[in-house]
């Protein structure tokens, strides 16, 4: 939901370029937040490198962010990084991690 309320603020402040044919700028977006030490902004970000939305698809990086969000605190990136291991997608493949 946090989610989907950031979504929408960002296209109030940046418009419809933000969505239309600028996938990029919303990894621009989160990286700063990560950068500064947002635990969601790393894992949503983690996201798009495992989907490859405005990105290059990159598991490892994927597993990297979603680890930084994990130790920063971030639940939800704690459990996208152990369905990381699970699947063995950027790390390897541990079930019990």
């Amino acid at each position: 939901m946090q989610y989907r309320v950031l979504c929408a603020t960002m296209i109030l402040a940046f418009g419809p370029a933000l969505v239309v044919g600028q996938p990029s700028q919303e990894h621009t977006v989160l990286q700063k937040a990560c950068d500064d030490g947002g635990a969601r902004a790393c894992s949503d970000l983690g996201r798009l490198y495992e989907d490859g939305e405005g990105v290059p698809k990159d598991a490892a990086k994927a597993a990297e962010l979603r680890q930084k969000a994990c130790d920063r605190g971030s639940a939800r990136g704690c459990s996208n990084l152990g369905v990381l291991y699970d699947r063995g997608e950027g790390v390897p493949k541990d079930s019990a991690k």
